[in-house]
Protein backbone atom coordinates (compact mmCIF):
# COMPACT_ATOMS: atom_id res chain seq x y z
CA UNK A 1 0.00 0.00 0.00
CA UNK A 2 1.38 3.42 -1.01
CA UNK A 3 1.66 5.70 2.03
CA UNK A 4 1.88 9.46 2.43
CA UNK A 5 5.60 9.11 3.22
CA UNK A 6 6.09 7.19 -0.06
CA UNK A 7 4.53 10.09 -1.96
CA UNK A 8 6.71 12.62 -0.13
CA UNK A 9 9.83 10.52 -0.79
CA UNK A 10 9.30 10.79 -4.55
CA UNK A 11 8.71 14.56 -4.54
CA UNK A 12 11.35 16.55 -6.45
CA UNK A 13 12.48 19.98 -5.22
CA UNK A 14 11.83 21.92 -8.42
CA UNK A 15 11.01 25.41 -9.66
CA UNK A 16 9.02 25.72 -12.88
CA UNK A 17 9.75 28.51 -15.35
CA UNK A 18 8.22 29.25 -18.73
CA UNK A 19 11.03 27.58 -20.69
CA UNK A 20 12.71 25.29 -18.15
CA UNK A 21 12.53 23.41 -14.87
CA UNK A 22 15.30 23.77 -12.27
CA UNK A 23 15.74 20.95 -9.77
CA UNK A 24 17.78 20.94 -6.58
CA UNK A 25 19.47 17.65 -5.70
CA UNK A 26 21.87 16.97 -2.83
CA UNK A 27 25.07 15.00 -3.39
CA UNK A 28 27.24 13.26 -0.81
CA UNK A 29 30.74 11.98 -1.61
CA UNK A 30 32.90 10.74 1.33
CA UNK A 31 35.97 10.47 -0.94
CA UNK A 32 35.83 14.23 -1.57
CA UNK A 33 34.51 15.06 1.91
CA UNK A 34 31.26 16.37 0.41
CA UNK A 35 28.12 16.12 2.52
CA UNK A 36 24.69 17.13 1.13
CA UNK A 37 25.99 19.72 -1.29
CA UNK A 38 23.12 21.25 -3.33
CA UNK A 39 23.40 20.76 -7.07
CA UNK A 40 21.11 22.30 -9.70
CA UNK A 41 19.88 20.28 -12.67
CA UNK A 42 18.17 22.20 -15.48
CA UNK A 43 15.61 20.65 -17.82
CA UNK A 44 14.75 22.60 -20.97
CA UNK A 45 11.09 22.40 -22.03
CA UNK A 46 11.31 21.19 -25.64
CA UNK A 47 7.77 20.72 -26.98
CA UNK A 48 4.25 19.51 -26.31
CA UNK A 49 3.85 15.76 -26.86
CA UNK A 50 0.11 15.48 -26.34
CA UNK A 51 -2.96 16.71 -24.54
CA UNK A 52 -5.76 14.73 -22.90
CA UNK A 53 -8.69 14.97 -20.55
CA UNK A 54 -6.55 15.09 -17.42
CA UNK A 55 -3.73 17.35 -18.58
CA UNK A 56 -0.90 17.57 -21.08
CA UNK A 57 2.44 15.85 -21.65
CA UNK A 58 5.58 17.66 -22.74
CA UNK A 59 9.14 16.68 -23.61
CA UNK A 60 11.99 17.97 -21.45
CA UNK A 61 15.76 17.65 -22.02
CA UNK A 62 18.60 17.80 -19.49
CA UNK A 63 20.83 20.62 -20.80
CA UNK A 64 23.94 18.95 -19.38
CA UNK A 65 23.78 15.35 -20.58
CA UNK A 66 20.98 15.51 -23.18
CA UNK A 67 18.78 12.93 -21.46
CA UNK A 68 15.06 13.30 -22.05
CA UNK A 69 11.91 12.69 -20.08
CA UNK A 70 8.16 13.03 -20.57
CA UNK A 71 6.45 15.26 -18.02
CA UNK A 72 2.70 15.19 -17.50
CA UNK A 73 1.11 18.36 -16.14
CA UNK A 74 -2.14 17.85 -14.24
CA UNK A 75 -4.15 20.86 -13.01
CA UNK A 76 -5.46 20.22 -9.48
CA UNK A 77 -8.22 21.86 -7.48
CA UNK A 78 -5.86 23.04 -4.73
CA UNK A 79 -2.22 22.97 -3.73
CA UNK A 80 -2.85 19.90 -1.54
CA UNK A 81 -2.82 17.29 -4.34
CA UNK A 82 -6.58 16.78 -3.98
CA UNK A 83 -7.33 16.12 -7.64
CA UNK A 84 -8.63 12.55 -7.62
CA UNK A 85 -7.23 11.46 -11.00
CA UNK A 86 -3.81 12.93 -10.17
CA UNK A 87 -3.62 11.10 -6.86
CA UNK A 88 -4.73 7.81 -8.44
CA UNK A 89 -2.10 8.03 -11.16
CA UNK A 90 0.63 9.03 -8.73
CA UNK A 91 -0.13 6.14 -6.39
CA UNK A 92 -0.16 3.68 -9.30
CA UNK A 93 3.16 4.98 -10.64
CA UNK A 94 4.71 4.65 -7.19
CA UNK A 95 3.37 1.12 -6.73
CA UNK A 96 4.71 -0.06 -10.09
CA UNK A 97 8.09 1.58 -9.48
CA UNK A 98 8.79 -0.90 -6.70
CA UNK A 99 11.56 -3.44 -7.52
CA UNK A 100 9.24 -6.43 -7.98
CA UNK A 101 7.12 -4.58 -10.54
CA UNK A 102 10.01 -2.69 -12.13
CA UNK A 103 11.96 -5.84 -13.01
CA UNK A 104 9.09 -6.99 -15.24
CA UNK A 105 9.77 -3.94 -17.48
CA UNK A 106 6.13 -3.66 -18.56
CA UNK A 107 5.38 -0.28 -16.95
CA UNK A 108 6.65 3.13 -18.00
CA UNK A 109 9.50 4.24 -15.68
CA UNK A 110 8.64 6.92 -13.13
CA UNK A 111 11.25 9.44 -11.94
CA UNK A 112 9.32 11.56 -9.43
CA UNK A 113 6.85 14.41 -9.15
CA UNK A 114 6.86 18.11 -8.38
CA UNK A 115 4.40 20.94 -7.98
CA UNK A 116 3.94 24.50 -9.21
CA UNK A 117 0.98 26.23 -7.61
CA UNK A 118 -2.10 24.15 -8.37
CA UNK A 119 -0.34 22.14 -11.09
CA UNK A 120 1.25 18.76 -10.37
CA UNK A 121 3.93 17.38 -12.71
CA UNK A 122 4.75 13.69 -13.14
CA UNK A 123 8.21 12.99 -14.60
CA UNK A 124 8.34 9.74 -16.58
CA UNK A 125 10.34 7.84 -19.15
CA UNK A 126 10.13 9.27 -22.67
CA UNK A 127 9.49 6.61 -25.30
CA UNK A 128 10.18 8.11 -28.77
CA UNK A 129 8.22 5.54 -30.81
CA UNK A 130 4.97 6.62 -29.20
CA UNK A 131 1.84 4.57 -28.67
CA UNK A 132 0.70 1.24 -30.09
CA UNK A 133 -2.18 2.74 -32.12
CA UNK A 134 0.17 5.05 -34.01
CA UNK A 135 2.66 2.26 -34.69
CA UNK A 136 0.03 -0.22 -35.89
CA UNK A 137 -1.49 2.38 -38.22
CA UNK A 138 1.98 2.87 -39.70
CA UNK A 139 2.03 -0.86 -40.57
CA UNK A 140 -1.09 -1.12 -42.76
CA UNK A 141 -3.44 -0.81 -39.80
CA UNK A 142 -2.96 -4.34 -38.49
CA UNK A 143 -0.11 -6.71 -37.67
CA UNK A 144 0.62 -10.44 -38.06
CA UNK A 145 -1.00 -12.73 -35.51
CA UNK A 146 2.35 -13.88 -34.11
CA UNK A 147 3.32 -10.27 -33.33
CA UNK A 148 -0.10 -9.51 -31.83
CA UNK A 149 0.35 -12.51 -29.56
CA UNK A 150 3.65 -11.17 -28.20
CA UNK A 151 2.09 -7.77 -27.51
CA UNK A 152 -0.97 -9.33 -25.87
CA UNK A 153 1.21 -11.46 -23.60
CA UNK A 154 3.15 -8.41 -22.41
CA UNK A 155 -0.08 -6.52 -21.66
CA UNK A 156 -1.35 -9.51 -19.69
CA UNK A 157 1.91 -9.68 -17.71
CA UNK A 158 1.37 -6.08 -16.69
CA UNK A 159 -2.24 -6.74 -15.73
CA UNK A 160 -1.26 -9.80 -13.72
CA UNK A 161 0.98 -7.58 -11.59
CA UNK A 162 -1.62 -4.81 -11.32
CA UNK A 163 -4.45 -7.15 -10.37
CA UNK A 164 -2.28 -8.97 -7.82
CA UNK A 165 -1.90 -5.58 -6.09
CA UNK A 166 -5.69 -5.03 -6.37
CA UNK A 167 -5.31 -2.33 -9.05
CA UNK A 168 -7.47 -2.12 -12.16
CA UNK A 169 -6.22 -0.01 -15.07
CA UNK A 170 -9.74 0.81 -16.36
CA UNK A 171 -8.56 2.66 -19.48
CA UNK A 172 -6.65 0.07 -21.48
CA UNK A 173 -6.47 0.90 -25.18
CA UNK A 174 -3.71 0.99 -27.84
CA UNK A 175 -3.15 4.70 -27.15
CA UNK A 176 -2.15 3.86 -23.55
CA UNK A 177 0.33 1.17 -24.58
CA UNK A 178 3.75 2.62 -25.44
CA UNK A 179 6.15 0.99 -27.90
CA UNK A 180 9.78 0.63 -26.82
CA UNK A 181 10.74 -1.58 -29.79
CA UNK A 182 8.73 -2.04 -32.98
CA UNK A 183 8.24 -5.06 -35.24
CA UNK A 184 8.97 -7.85 -35.50
CA UNK A 185 10.14 -8.14 -31.85
CA UNK A 186 7.74 -5.76 -30.15
CA UNK A 187 8.44 -4.49 -26.65
CA UNK A 188 5.67 -2.49 -25.00
CA UNK A 189 4.98 -0.75 -21.70
CA UNK A 190 1.70 0.17 -20.04
CA UNK A 191 1.10 3.86 -19.35
CA UNK A 192 -1.51 6.42 -18.32
CA UNK A 193 -2.86 5.31 -14.95
CA UNK A 194 -5.17 8.31 -14.54
CA UNK A 195 -8.24 6.09 -14.21
CA UNK A 196 -6.55 3.27 -12.33
CA UNK A 197 -7.88 2.46 -8.89
CA UNK A 198 -7.00 0.16 -6.04
CA UNK A 199 -9.84 -1.99 -4.74
CA UNK A 200 -9.97 -2.19 -0.94
CA UNK A 201 -12.41 -3.59 1.57
CA UNK A 202 -14.19 -0.24 1.75
CA UNK A 203 -14.15 0.77 -1.94
CA UNK A 204 -15.53 -0.61 -5.18
CA UNK A 205 -15.20 0.17 -8.88
CA UNK A 206 -18.21 2.29 -9.86
CA UNK A 207 -16.83 5.14 -11.96
CA UNK A 208 -18.06 5.21 -15.54
CA UNK A 209 -14.85 6.09 -17.35
CA UNK A 210 -12.52 5.02 -20.11
CA UNK A 211 -12.80 4.93 -23.90
CA UNK A 212 -16.11 3.55 -25.18
CA UNK A 213 -14.64 1.32 -27.92
CA UNK A 214 -12.72 -0.60 -25.24
CA UNK A 215 -15.24 -0.36 -22.38
CA UNK A 216 -16.74 -3.54 -20.98
CA UNK A 217 -20.55 -3.82 -21.06
CA UNK A 218 -20.81 -3.68 -17.26
CA UNK A 219 -19.21 -0.21 -17.23
CA UNK A 220 -21.73 0.95 -19.82
CA UNK A 221 -24.49 -0.64 -17.72
CA UNK A 222 -25.59 -2.89 -20.58
CA UNK A 223 -25.96 -5.89 -18.28
CA UNK A 224 -28.89 -6.72 -16.04
CA UNK A 225 -26.89 -6.42 -12.83
CA UNK A 226 -28.16 -5.61 -9.31
CA UNK A 227 -25.54 -2.87 -8.78
CA UNK A 228 -23.23 -0.57 -10.74
CA UNK A 229 -20.12 -2.12 -9.22
CA UNK A 230 -17.65 -3.95 -11.44
CA UNK A 231 -14.33 -5.80 -11.14
CA UNK A 232 -10.93 -5.82 -12.81
CA UNK A 233 -12.49 -8.14 -15.40
CA UNK A 234 -13.07 -4.90 -17.35
CA UNK A 235 -9.33 -4.92 -18.14
CA UNK A 236 -9.59 -8.40 -19.69
CA UNK A 237 -12.42 -7.21 -21.91
CA UNK A 238 -10.18 -4.35 -23.07
CA UNK A 239 -7.37 -6.83 -23.86
CA UNK A 240 -9.81 -8.80 -26.01
CA UNK A 241 -10.72 -5.62 -27.89
CA UNK A 242 -7.05 -4.67 -28.33
CA UNK A 243 -6.09 -8.11 -29.66
CA UNK A 244 -9.06 -8.05 -32.06
CA UNK A 245 -7.98 -4.59 -33.24
CA UNK A 246 -4.36 -5.70 -33.77
CA UNK A 247 -5.15 -8.75 -35.92
CA UNK A 248 -8.11 -7.37 -37.92
CA UNK A 249 -7.45 -3.65 -38.15
CA UNK A 250 -10.89 -2.79 -36.75
CA UNK A 251 -12.50 -2.66 -33.31
CA UNK A 252 -15.04 -5.39 -32.47
CA UNK A 253 -17.80 -3.09 -31.27
CA UNK A 254 -17.82 0.40 -32.83
CA UNK A 255 -19.48 3.15 -30.75
CA UNK A 256 -23.23 2.93 -31.12
CA UNK A 257 -25.55 0.03 -30.43
CA UNK A 258 -23.42 -2.90 -31.68
CA UNK A 259 -22.23 -3.90 -28.18
CA UNK A 260 -25.70 -3.52 -26.68
CA UNK A 261 -27.13 -5.75 -29.42
CA UNK A 262 -24.41 -8.35 -28.77
CA UNK A 263 -25.27 -8.35 -25.06
CA UNK A 264 -28.88 -9.08 -25.99
CA UNK A 265 -28.07 -11.63 -28.71
CA UNK A 266 -24.79 -13.58 -28.51
CA UNK A 267 -25.16 -14.75 -32.13
CA UNK A 268 -24.14 -11.22 -33.15
CA UNK A 269 -20.50 -11.85 -32.14
CA UNK A 270 -18.29 -10.11 -34.78
CA UNK A 271 -16.77 -13.19 -36.47
CA UNK A 272 -16.57 -11.71 -39.98
CA UNK A 273 -13.46 -9.55 -39.52
CA UNK A 274 -11.60 -12.48 -37.92
CA UNK A 275 -12.53 -14.81 -40.78
CA UNK A 276 -11.68 -12.22 -43.44
CA UNK A 277 -8.26 -11.71 -41.81
CA UNK A 278 -7.52 -15.45 -41.81
CA UNK A 279 -7.12 -15.60 -38.04
CA UNK A 280 -6.45 -19.08 -36.68
CA UNK A 281 -8.94 -20.78 -34.38
CA UNK A 282 -6.69 -20.57 -31.28
CA UNK A 283 -6.46 -16.79 -31.56
CA UNK A 284 -10.15 -16.45 -32.34
CA UNK A 285 -11.03 -18.58 -29.30
CA UNK A 286 -8.74 -16.51 -27.07
CA UNK A 287 -10.43 -13.28 -28.11
CA UNK A 288 -13.91 -14.73 -27.66
CA UNK A 289 -13.06 -15.89 -24.13
CA UNK A 290 -12.08 -12.35 -23.18
CA UNK A 291 -15.14 -10.85 -24.86
CA UNK A 292 -17.63 -12.81 -22.78
CA UNK A 293 -20.36 -10.39 -21.74
CA UNK A 294 -20.50 -11.87 -18.25
CA UNK A 295 -17.51 -10.62 -16.21
CA UNK A 296 -17.41 -13.83 -14.16
CA UNK A 297 -16.93 -15.90 -17.32
CA UNK A 298 -13.85 -14.01 -18.46
CA UNK A 299 -10.48 -15.47 -17.45
CA UNK A 300 -8.20 -13.80 -14.94
CA UNK A 301 -5.01 -12.27 -16.33
CA UNK A 302 -3.03 -15.22 -14.93
CA UNK A 303 -5.43 -17.67 -16.61
CA UNK A 304 -5.31 -15.81 -19.93
CA UNK A 305 -1.51 -16.10 -19.85
CA UNK A 306 -1.97 -19.88 -19.83
CA UNK A 307 -4.36 -19.95 -22.78
CA UNK A 308 -3.20 -22.27 -25.57
CA UNK A 309 -2.77 -19.36 -27.98
CA UNK A 310 -0.38 -17.50 -25.64
CA UNK A 311 1.49 -20.69 -24.71
CA UNK A 312 1.95 -21.57 -28.39
CA UNK A 313 4.02 -18.41 -28.78
CA UNK A 314 6.37 -19.44 -25.99
CA UNK A 315 6.75 -22.89 -27.53
CA UNK A 316 7.55 -21.34 -30.90
CA UNK A 317 10.24 -19.13 -29.36
CA UNK A 318 11.77 -22.03 -27.43
CA UNK A 319 11.74 -24.31 -30.48
CA UNK A 320 13.27 -21.55 -32.60
CA UNK A 321 16.12 -21.04 -30.12
CA UNK A 322 16.64 -24.80 -29.75
CA UNK A 323 16.75 -25.24 -33.52
CA UNK A 324 19.21 -22.35 -33.90
CA UNK A 325 21.48 -23.79 -31.21
CA UNK A 326 21.34 -27.24 -32.83
CA UNK A 327 22.25 -25.87 -36.27
CA UNK A 328 25.08 -23.81 -34.77
CA UNK A 329 26.60 -26.82 -33.00
CA UNK A 330 26.10 -28.96 -36.11
CA UNK A 331 27.97 -26.35 -38.15
CA UNK A 332 30.84 -26.30 -35.62
CA UNK A 333 31.08 -30.09 -35.67
CA UNK A 334 31.09 -30.27 -39.47
CA UNK A 335 33.52 -27.37 -39.93
CA UNK A 336 36.08 -28.43 -37.35
CA UNK A 337 35.55 -32.09 -38.17
CA UNK A 338 36.36 -31.50 -41.82
CA UNK A 339 39.30 -29.29 -40.87
CA UNK A 340 40.82 -32.01 -38.72
CA UNK A 341 40.40 -34.55 -41.56
CA UNK A 342 42.34 -32.31 -43.92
Amino acid sequence: MTSKSDIEHWQINATVYKDRVEEIHYITDPARNIRRRPQTKVWKIERLLGRGGFGEVRLEKDIEDGKTRAVKRIPTASANLSNDECEKELKALLEFSKPKSKEAAVFVDFFGWFRDGYDVFLAMEYIPLGDLETNVKAHSGRIPEIEARDITEQILLGLEIMHAESFAHRDLKPQNVLVVNGPPKWWIKLADFGLSKRLTETTAYRTKGGTQSYMAPEILEYLDAPSREYTNAVDLWAVGCITYRLVTGVIPFPPGKSLLKYCEDKSLYPYDALLDSGIKSLCSNFIKELLKTSPTQRPLASQALNHAWIISGRCTNICSRTCSNFLYHLYICIFFGSSSIR
